[in-house]
């Protein structure tokens, strides 16, 4: 998936953070953070984005700035130790598990 497709996804559905599927496993996650190397955080805030922009992020893929093999934690953690976790690796999300409950 290019940048463009995952940022209208994200704006799609009001979110801020995209995991990445390889078949049946989460193997990383995109978040919007991810893409200021390539745009500016400003440009993304706009209803539409420009020309430039739009082509910018079609030049790009998920893979290039994804954070591979993500954070995780497991369904039964206690959320103490989940927010401690948090804390301590200074991320904003955490990944419960590590395969799709399809």
């Amino acid at each position: 998936m290019n940048l463009y497709e995952a940022v209208e996804l994200m704006r799609q559905h009001r979110i801020r953070r995209l995991p990445v599927i390889c078949g049946q496993t989460v193997c990383g996650i995109v978040t919007l953070s991810d893409l200021y190397r390539f745009v500016k955080p400003y440009a993304l805030t706009t209803v539409i984005l420009s020309d430039a922009v739009a082509d910018e992020l079609h030049r790009h893929t998920v893979a290039e700035v994804m954070t591979r093999s993500p954070l995780t934690c497991q369904p039964n953690t206690p959320l103490e130790e989940v927010g401690e976790l948090m804390r301590r690796r200074r991320v904003g999300a955490l990944q419960v598990g590590q395969t799709l409950c399809l």
